[in-house]
């Protein structure tokens, strides 16, 4: 059954978070999941679609990756697309909504986010504190606290979360990572308590599996600036396509950056969403503050290619 739900919620901007959510939801109440802040997924059966209108659609790959994007501009459509594509007429098929203004103006803070982190983790709500650690002189962080749990999805793991207002400008992983952020800085202004860093591994592997980034900024209008990246072993970000409804968004483009790489740039009601993905590694922004041009001017600086390359 994840393995089903997966290859389904792979394409709509959907994590492994809310896919557990998602058969957990079902498993208890046979409903559909709840709307997330942000973006809502909608997920419907196509064996209830009566109607298979042509396919009005096209495909973009990335320049730097073999990412796949199909825009449609009916729901009947995307419908009968991914039904081909997973060669299954009684798939369960769906489709991403991004949430209002109004709608997202009570989501969590990234300094809310860093706390709740810090605090409990985010694998599960069975984590386990094993240590935590105020960092002194020479050390790239400020708090550490390390975790342990039985994830649903991963299994047994340890992970170790790092704060450090550092990272809004600067961020170094060995052999991952060497991120100049500083940029940021001219146009926003980095939340107190909003930048985290996290590496997750195994219980019986000392390699880290999962190494996630967040780091939260404000804009000149006091609006939100959330930058997030993850490399993720276990996760493919290019295996499957994505499928995108045109109407639901006021703009929707793949702008290619100075250094060559192709970001999926998605505007509603005054937000901005952004992707970029490649193999394990993948990077997003959300924004309530800054306009489609400004955002193009960042991911210009970001040195994607060698990022997420």
């Amino acid at each position: 059954m994840r393995e089903q739900m997966k290859k389904v919620f792979y394409p709509l901007h959907a994590s492994d978070q809310t896919v557990t959510e998602v058969l957990s939801m079902i498993e208890k109440n046979n409903k559909h999941p709840k709307p997330a802040k942000m973006v809502r997924t909608i997920v419907i059966a196509a064996a209830l679609v009566s109607a298979m209108l042509a396919c009005t659609a096209f495909t973009a790959d990335y320049i730097i990756n073999r990412r796949e994007i199909f825009f449609f501009d009916t729901i009947e459509a995307l419908t009968q697309k991914q039904q081909e594509d997973l060669d299954d007429p009684d798939a369960v098929v769906g489709y991403s909504v991004p949430s209002s203004a109004e709608e997202n103006a009570d989501m969590e803070t990234s300094a809310e986010y860093v706390a709740r982190a810090m605090e409990s983790g985010f694998y599960s709500e069975n984590e386990k504190v094993i240590s935590r650690e105020t960092g002194s002189e020479g050390d790239d962080w400020d708090e550490r606290m390390i975790s342990e749990c039985d994830d649903s999805y991963y299994g047994e793991i340890v992970t170790e979360y790092r704060t450090s207002s550092d990272y809004a400008t600067h961020v170094t992983v060995d052999g991952l990572l060497d991120w100049d952020l500083s940029f940021l800085s001219e146009t926003l202004t980095p939340d107190a308590g909003g930048q985290l860093l996290s590496f997750c591994r195994h219980q019986q592997q000392d390699d880290f599996s999962i190494t996630k980034l967040h780091l939260g900024y404000t804009t000149a209008d006091g609006g939100c600036f959330v930058l997030n990246y993850e490399y993720n072993t276990e996760w493919d970000y290019g295996e499957k396509p994505e499928y995108i409804l045109n109407s639901v968004y006021d703009r929707n483009e793949l702008y290619t950056t100075s250094d060559n790489v192709q970001a999926l740039v998605q505007e509603y009601d005054g937000q901005i969403w952004v992707t970029v993905q490649n193999g394990y590694k993948s990077v997003s922004i959300f924004t309530n503050g800054c306009t489609f041009e400004e955002i193009c001017d960042d991911l210009d600086q970001m040195q994607l290619a060698s990022v997420i390359g």
